[in-house]
């Protein structure tokens, strides 16, 4: 009796041990692919001209999306906006020269900014001295068209252009990285430890 106790426990032990053995080294490959999958996203470059916020309406896809019918408020509309995009291209071909030389340093600086803090605070620096007055003139300029619109559009354009200012200002902003070979890598490793 006291043989086929013995016997049992050390099998449930080897079993345990074999079974605990087997997990660790699973979650030792699907570490190793999450690390393989993180070295594989590209950085994005960095676009000066977005992150000053520089962009031109379309009067066409405005005049849609607000939903004008009214010629007189189309035409108002049609002006004002133009008059915005012109300001905005002599702000943007004014700078031109500045925002492709922060563009070039910044992109060509880029990887080694993220080893070295002293540099990376250098960059940001720089390129808050060189954006900062952009944005501030172009904020300006959306202010003094946003108010002329109050007076041309009713309460229901007004909000769906605001809607629609929002939405194009995001389209500026980088996208966040993502990694769709992640999730197929997770269901390898599952399926590898089912077996």
């Amino acid at each position: 009796m006291k043989k086929i106790v013995f016997l049992l426990l050390v099998l449930i032990n080897f079993s345990f041990h074999a079974q605990s053995s087997r997990a660790g080294g699973q979650r030792g490959i699907r570490i190793n692919q999450n690390q393989q999958t993180r070295g594989n996203v590209k950085p994005q470059k960095f676009n000066s001209s977005n992150v000053a916020g520089i962009f031109y309406y379309d009067f066409i896809e405005v005049a849609k999306k607000i939903k004008i019918k009214d010629k007189d408020a189309k035409n108002k509309t049609s002006k004002l906006l133009s008059t915005y995009n012109s300001e905005v291209k002599n702000i943007a071909f004014l700078n031109s020269e500045k925002l492709n030389d922060l563009e070039l340093a910044v992109n060509s600086l880029g990887t080694q900014a993220k080893t070295n803090p002293e540099l990376r605070k250098k960059m940001r620096g720089l390129i808050q001295n060189t954006l900062r007055p952009l944005r501030d003139s172009i904020s300006k300029k959306e202010y003094i068209l946003n108010e002329s619109l109050k007076d041309v559009l009713n309460e229901k354009q007004l909000k769906k252009w605001f809607k629609y200012q929002t939405k194009q200002k995001n389209k500026l902003k980088p996208k966040k990285a993502t990694n769709k070979g992640k999730r197929t890598l997770m269901k390898t490793t599952r399926e590898v430890s089912r077996y």
